[in-house]
């Protein structure tokens, strides 16, 4: 009698752990089917957060698509005849359009420290600025400010005239939550330079400008677009974590260092990139 017991006893030990080991298992599936569907943006899926990644391993993790938009000058070109003045500009009134525009659409700028921090809203844009000209700081950091919007501004850091941003106005916007990126010292062609050129070029540039914000440079803008295989390896061997080009399209951040964005100019509607 006692060893009819004490079998039953066992059995029933048997098939409680049979069911524990079981609900184990059904649990980690659905745990891993959750995990695998990602979170939904609106048209942006974010797969993973690169929240505390080492920056090396980012590009491992960033499985999502912002829009990035391209602008250069903000300002009015009283000329017809200047095609590459027109098609470079966007007028401040029309700037600010477009900022109330993102504003009633619900869409959050952000900047490259954001992605790099995880902190990646619904409905996010990046709004990039090439060349460090003045009147990003006169006419369409004013704009931003008022809105308290971010964006990121790519100086060439060795243009010193009066028409391109001084040391002392890019020290003001990285203090205010500007994020500026490199634009490299001449705006040179990057691929057709030789390596060591196009190294100095890219990784002196980030230097000047950690100098003169006090703190590290993750972004570059590759001079009129032009770049291969050989200019990417060098952008990341200068220690930058993301890049972008002038190819036309949505940015994957799967490849952050050949990021697409959509060109601004004077007859740009911007819903047609923003829906």
């Amino acid at each position: 009698m006692r060893l009819a017991k004490m079998k039953n006893k066992n059995l029933i030990v048997k098939i409680l752990f049979s069911l524990c080991l079981l609900s184990g298992i059904v649990l980690t599936i659905c745990i891993a089917q959750v995990i695998s569907r990602g979170t939904t943006l609106q048209s942006y899926t974010v797969k993973a957060s690169t929240a505390n990644i080492p920056h090396e391993e980012t590009s491992k993790a960033m499985k999502f698509e912002i829009p990035i938009l391209m602008y250069h000058y903000i300002r009015v070109v009283d000329n017809p005849d200047d095609k590459t003045g027109i098609n470079l500009s966007v007028a401040p009134d029309k700037f600010s359009e477009q900022l109330d525009y993102l504003e009633e659409e619900g869409y959050h700028t952000i900047n490259f420290r954001d992605v790099l921090a995880g902190s990646i809203p619904e409905k996010p844009v990046i709004l990039t600025f090439d060349d460090g000209y003045e009147d990003f700081y006169t006419s369409a950091y004013p704009e931003l400010k008022k809105r308290n919007m971010t964006a990121v501004s790519y100086v060439i850091t060795g243009k010193t005239s009066n028409r391109y941003l001084a040391k002392e106005q890019i020290r003001e916007l990285s203090n205010s939550g500007i994020e500026i990126g490199s634009h490299t010292l001449s705006h040179l062609s990057l691929s057709l330079l030789g390596d060591e050129k196009a190294e100095k070029e890219i990784s002196l540039s980030k230097q000047v400008l950690e100098e003169i914000i006090g703190q590290e440079i993750i972004s570059f803008c590759y001079p009129a677009g032009r770049f291969n295989a050989k200019t990417v390896e060098l952008v990341k061997k200068s220690g930058y974590d993301f890049a972008t080009t002038t190819k036309a399209g949505l940015a994957n951040f799967e490849n952050p260092l050949v990021l697409s964005r959509y060109r601004m100019n004077a007859n740009t509607n911007i819903s047609n990139y923003l829906k």
